[in-house]
């Protein structure tokens, strides 16, 4: 049964108090060229290799550049600071740079810029957040515009991670601050510069008159570009809605439909790279006596949760069902695998024949999405699985499967917003704490997967796993998640497949 969700009270009173009074803030919007957006998480360092939010990627993206660049519509992989790149084998990268391309202090950037940022960034001293870079070896200056970077192990993704989240800073920058060095004097490559860093509150930027005008990019647009942060939903809503915002994203489902019809703003729904599944403990590791080991529950648990349902009613938007343990457009995610439709009776028959007649208790541990975890635990007892459930933190998650606490767990991930298996099916299928599948062959056949640059090679390993994580059916995974975007009428912006908006590419209607 589903629960009706609705739209705060706190935001009801809000709005009804923006239409009585019809509040206007005069700094945002298309008259002052300013395009200003709200987002609900701080930011203590604007280098992106040295935090992990969503708000960091935002502000990357605007003023910094990498050297390669993914394209948020088709998720190819284009040239950017370089103009060109190749394999020269499996542990070695090659790339041509662009001449001319300018920081934002005026100076040329060159390979002395790259080596430098690449070798600081990998060195093991450093304490940097993607743990991918100290896959890097060595990076090397072949002349004032090529480069090699050698890797210690063949590590194909690299190069989806440069496209991602590894930005190119000016040769020296870290000396004097070290690794806040941005947030005192940030100096990027990209289509705005950062000229305000407004502490707790938020980020100025302004439109790069000098950016490289053959950036995939393109040419930004906006003159200003204002990020603000506002931890709560229902003033953001409340901002978008008196014009003191132009555009906010990540919106709850139900504010989103409550919105849709108010001519004030526009409602969009978009795809994100995140996913959300259930995990059985089919490795038994709570105990010989775990239900989970015995494939014939885990496909029960599979054929008991009404998994369009939820994706219909609570999830709505760009969702869908998915079948694999990755998100559909991620390079290896096949589809042809064993699907688990909706049948409670199969359920019931399947639990009878694992010799769990009468049904079983169990734990589900998960941080979110309480509806829809009401919703699991509902259909489940339907099959005569009684759920007790443990709702706590990440963090906490984490630790209880150290401790081999988690018959069962409903989590998402979102893949760093890399399109390609290796950003998630390694991190849960790799024999260690966060493993509840312990599958020697599901294992090596993923790490032969990630240790190939030819994607033949990839593809016939990724295939193979999972295909029999599929059909031992360790995880039940649910659905894509879906992206919310409210905005002024007067923006247009490109809806990415990710979920990771590109605000330089908004433009003025």
């Amino acid at each position: 049964m589903f629960k009706k969700r609705f739209i705060s009270t706190a935001l009801v009173l809000v709005l009804s108090m923006i239409f009585a009074l019809g509040i206007q803030t005069a700094n945002a919007g298309k008259k002052n060229d300013t395009l200003t957006f709200a987002t609900k998480g701080d930011l203590g360092n604007v280098d992106k290799n040295f935090n992990t939010s969503r708000t960091g990627m935002l502000v990357q993206r605007l003023f910094t550049d990498g050297l390669l660049y993914t394209d948020p519509v088709t998720m190819k992989i284009k040239p950017a600071l370089a103009a060109s790149w190749k394999w020269i084998n499996a542990k070695l990268l090659e790339f041509e740079l662009r001449k001319g391309v300018k920081f934002h202090d005026g100076s040329e950037m060159t390979a002395d810029d790259v080596v430098y940022t690449l070798s600081y960034i990998s060195d093991p001293a450093v304490k940097t957040k993607g743990s991918y870079l100290k896959k890097i070896d060595r990076v090397e200056k072949l002349s004032p515009y090529k480069v090699q970077v050698h890797l210690k192990v063949p590590y194909p993704t690299m190069i989806n991670r440069l496209a991602g989240g590894v930005s190119i800073y000016k040769k020296g920058c870290y000396e004097k601050n070290g690794n806040l060095s941005q947030n005192i004097n940030p100096n990027g490559t990209g289509p705005y510069r950062l000229t305000k860093i407004l502490d707790g509150k938020g980020f100025v930027f302004e439109k790069f008159e000098d950016y490289y005008k053959e950036s995939p990019k393109g040419q930004p647009t906006i003159g200003k570009i204002v990020i603000r942060i506002i931890k709560e939903m229902n003033t953001q809503v409340a901002e978008v809605l008196s014009g003191g915002v132009d555009w906010i994203f990540q919106v709850p489902s139900d504010i989103a439909d409550s919105l849709a019809s108010n001519p004030r703003v526009m409602v969009e729904t978009g795809p994100s790279m995140r996913i959300k599944f259930l995990r059985m403990d089919a490795a038994g590791r709570t105990g010989d006596d775990s239900p989970f080991k015995k494939l014939k529950v885990r496909q029960a648990v599979s054929h008991a949760v009404n998994r369009e349902e939820i994706v219909n009613q609570l999830v709505k938007g760009s969702s869908r069902v998915i079948h694999s343990a990755c998100r559909p457009i991620q390079f290896g995610c096949i589809q042809d695998v064993k699907r688990y439709d909706y049948n409670p009776e199969k359920a019931r028959q399947l639990l009878k024949d694992a010799g769990y007649p009468n049904g079983f208790e169990t734990k589900l541990f998960s941080f979110m999405d309480r509806p829809i975890l009401e919703t699991i635990m509902n259909d489940l007892a339907v099959v005569g699985i009684k759920v007790t459930l443990d709702y706590s933190t990440w963090p906490s998650l984490v630790s209880a499967l150290g401790k081999d606490n988690v018959p069962l767990t409903f989590h998402g991930w979102g893949s760093s917003s890399l399109a390609d298996v290796d950003a998630i099916l390694p991190f849960f299928f790799k024999l260690n704490a966060q493993d509840l599948a312990m599958d020697q062959e599901v294992t090596d056949l993923i790490k032969a997967g990630g240790s190939s640059a030819n994607p033949d090679v990839r593809l016939k390993n990724y295939n193979k796993a999972l295909k029999l994580i599929a059909e031992r059916a360790y995880w039940l995974p649910m659905f894509s998640d879906t992206m919310n975007y409210v905005s002024s009428n007067d923006l247009e912006f490109v809806s990415p497949q990710d979920g990771l908006p590109r605000l330089f590419l908004a433009k003025w209607k």
